[in-house]
């Protein structure tokens, strides 16, 4: 089975046992259908219907499937172990998590779920790994048939420890368990040839695997980055597994995960890879898809797979902090992002407000009555009629490809973890970039190192590697060619200044050669005085910022943090140098491509300052902005095929009014669902459009 081709999923996360209590069930999933929802999310718990070993009591969620069923709503069945029953706790203590700092994770009952057993056992443990298995084939074997069931949702944000160690400091790191050793051991042999081999990366002593030291604190990066990708992988393989469960049963409905992209979820402690795990599914979602940069990620972490805005988080808070007053700017945002991204489904957490923990009474559209005279569920309500008005079309529109990438590297964000205890110079470059060049409308992908290093790279014109510290030989291979071929590459600094090989400093920067692509070496290299206190999550960093100069001493661009200067090479051009003169920023030709090397980051420093300058060198590159325009207005435009079918205007600026140029647009008619609007686009494309300031619309093209 696919998920349909003219579906739209529009609905809510319901059911997370033992609320909402079951007198409400019938009321409010009526209600629900009769506003025109179509997708409801039940919880499949391991610890709510598996009372007993070997027993499995679904009743709850037959009666909730029969009512969906009665009521025309299709459902997502979500799958939680992250607690685990209470007899195999006391079977298997053996089974629980171990942080680094030695601290055994016995299980507890969270303040703000209805759960316990929390943190589930250990991913390796075997009897564990059996019992998950057991639980979920039984539950697809129960539900496999069902009319109602749309699609399995395998993990629910997928992580180590369920929310419980996920700031990324050494003593929360999981897991140091026996098993766990064990396992991190077998994948040492699988990938290192010998233990000489071992020894030569690591720089390590040991006379055999089985002597391994885990890896517990900062300093050296090779190996954490091969402990923490070690998890990685492991939660990847869980959800194989997972997903052979579903299929053993003789279930062929879709099967995904969703996940929380970085920095709100980072590698080091979550063990969560988007494109790991969306490796291993039909279908991929996420958590928080109204931001841009984490719808961005989702979709380049599932190419071609139909992708979730899983959960919406319109109505959060918790006992003392009530949700915030409903708007509907921040509705449609929710719903509009992604939307734009090419999401075909989206699920609120949550319908009816919880009741019991410390996220009660919030997480709802209905009120605690389970009432829908709400703004929130007549503001969903809303937007729903409107996407479900022109469904056949929109189901089937995309964007078109991007033509731009920026490298996401995993085992860039551990050596930056690894380094200083935090990953924000890795995040802020990489989003920083991000949202740089989404405000100039461009479509941009957010690639893995894996997939730079495997997928075909002719679709992009341009590339940009954010705060390359750490990186591995074939990515850098795979970019040297693709610039030499014709592609216009955009590095910050220390380009591949440290080797996944072994872990090492290159004594050439740029390493891995890319000297002679950026026709330049690094001739001095500087931190800004504080720096090392600056740049956390929680700090204000603009004293770290710096003016980056013309040839007559002009600011022109930003820097942050790091000032790399350069020796350029002859035939290499001094786009900007620093306050003393050095080149900061310098362009080379190489082959029939483009190579421009920043000593600093620029992601960091201002989206704002530096969005020109990397839009003139999209533009440069031969890349199209989505649209032009003469207003602070994102564009997005939805395409199927050829044909434009659907534009989602973001006003950014203080005009009641925006305007835009698409050629596509030339003599067409545009119709807002939500308002009921019209206008026409001139015969260049020109048209100019009703967007409120700091609103999200959407327009028909007819």
């Amino acid at each position: 089975m696919a998920y349909p081709d003219s579906f739209i999923a529009y609905g809510a996360q319901y059911y997370r046992a033992p609320t909402p209590f079951p007198e409400h069930w019938a009321d409010d999933l009526k209600a629900a259908a009769d506003a025109g929802f179509n997708t409801m999310k039940f919880w499949v718990q391991w610890r709510a219907n598996s009372p007993r070993k070997g027993a499995y009591d679904f009743s709850d969620l037959e009666r909730l499937m029969e009512l969906a069923g009665k009521n025309h709503l299709k459902v997502i069945l979500n799958t939680v172990f992250d607690g685990a029953p209470a007899w195999f706790d006391a079977e298997y203590p053996d089974s629980f998590m171990v942080t680094a700092a030695g601290r055994v994770m016995r299980p507890q009952l969270l303040a703000y779920r209805q759960t316990g057993g929390c943190p589930g056992p250990c991913l390796n443990h075997p009897e564990a790994r059996a019992e998950r298995y057991a639980f979920l084939r039984e539950a697809a074997l129960r539900f496999k048939d069902h009319p109602a069931l749309l699609l399995w949702d395998l993990w629910n944000e997928v992580e180590l420890s369920n929310g419980i160690l996920r700031e990324p400091v050494a003593e929360n790191l999981l897991c140091y368990c026996g098993h766990c050793r064990a396992a991190f051991i077998q994948w040492l042999r699988e990938k290192y040839p010998d233990i000489g081999a071992l020894n030569a990366a690591w720089h390590g002593m040991f006379g055999d695997f089985d002597q391994v030291e885990l890896p517990r604190g900062l300093g050296v990066p090779k190996p954490m980055v091969d402990f923490r990708m070690f998890f990685a992988q492991v939660c990847a393989q869980e959800v194989r597994l997972r997903k052979q469960a579903v299929r053993e049963a003789g279930d062929h409905h879709p099967v995904m995960v969703h996940t929380v992209p970085m920095p709100y979820f980072n590698l080091i402690t979550t063990g969560s890879d988007d494109y790991l795990l969306a490796k291993e599914c039909d279908m991929f979602g996420c958590s928080i898809g109204s931001e841009p940069f984490a719808s961005a990620v989702t979709a380049s972490a599932a190419p071609g797979k139909p992708i979730l805005a899983s959960e919406i988080h319109a109505m959060g808070g918790s006992s003392y902090a009530r949700p915030v007053k409903p708007d509907f700017a921040a509705f449609k945002r929710h719903i509009f992002v992604p939307l734009a991204r090419g999401m075909k489904g989206f699920q609120y957490w949550q319908l009816r407000p919880e009741v019991l923990g410390n996220e009660a009474p919030a997480w709802g559209l209905m009120d605690l009555r389970g009432r829908t005279n709400t703004p929130a569920f007549a503001f969903a309500k809303r937007i729903n009629d409107a996407l479900q008005s022109c469904a056949p079309a929109l189901s089937r529109a995309l964007p078109k490809p991007a033509r731009i990438a920026i490298l996401n590297s995993g085992k860039n964000q551990i050596f930056d973890w690894v380094s200083s205890g935090n990953i924000q110079l890795h995040y802020r470059s990489v989003k920083g970039l991000f949202d740089a060049l989404y405000g100039e409308n461009y479509n941009v992908d957010i690639l893995s190192e894996r997939q730079m290093i495997e997928s075909d790279l002719g679709q992009y014109r341009m590339i940009l590697t954010p705060f390359p510290y750490y990186m591995e030989r074939a990515a850098a291979d795979k970019l040297k060619a693709w610039v030499r071929a014709g592609g216009h590459l955009f590095s910050e600094a220390f380009f591949a200044g440290v080797s996944d090989e072994n872990g090492c400093f290159s004594e050439m920067q740029p390493g891995f050669g890319f000297d002679g692509v950026f026709g330049a070496e690094e001739k001095c290299a500087y931190s800004l005085g504080g720096f090392q206190d600056a740049y956390s999550a929680d700090q204000d960093i603009r004293e770290s910022r710096f003016p980056l100069m013309d040839a007559q001493g002009r600011p022109v661009l930003s820097g942050f943090g790091f000032m790399q200067g350069f020796e350029p090479r002859e035939g290499a051009r001094v786009l900007a140098a620093f306050e003393d003169g050095v080149p900061a920023v310098v362009e080379n030709r190489y082959g029939a491509g483009l190579a421009v090397i920043a000593g600093t980051l620029m992601g960091c420093a201002d989206a704002r300052e530096n969005a020109a300058f990397l839009g003139r060198m999209a533009g440069a590159a031969g890349v199209e902005r989505n649209a032009e325009t003469q207003d602070a207005l994102r564009v997005d435009a939805l395409y199927q095929g050829e044909a434009l079918r659907f534009l989602i205007l973001s006003n950014q600026g203080r005009g009641e009014r925006v305007e835009l140029r698409l050629p596509a647009l030339a003599g067409k008619e545009l119709y807002n669902p939500l308002t009921g609007a019209n206008g026409r686009a001139d015969g260049q494309g020109r048209a100019r459009l009703e967007v409120a300031p700091g609103e999200m619309e959407l327009f028909e093209v007819r």
